[in-house]
């Protein structure tokens, strides 16, 4: 939606939660978005955000594969 302010805290979350789980790419992408939506940079978020969900998708994919071994 274009919204700064949300990419901000949307992504700050993510990154606490990210880090408490000790998943530090997904951390550090997020930190990334966080950062750029703090600054009003929406233009230049969207490499950050790309790079924020591939990080995103390899934890999933992780917790699939994790879950289907039990």
């Amino acid at each position: 939606e274009r919204d700064a302010g949300t990419m901000e805290r949307e992504a700050h979350a993510l990154k606490g939660t990210a880090a408490t789980l000790g998943m530090g790419d997904l951390r550090d992408a997020a930190y990334s978005v966080e950062k750029l939506g703090a600054e009003g940079l929406l233009d230049a978020a969207t490499r950050a955000v790309t790079e924020l969900r591939g990080a995103t998708d390899e934890v999933v994919d992780l917790l699939r594969r994790e879950g289907s071994a039990r």
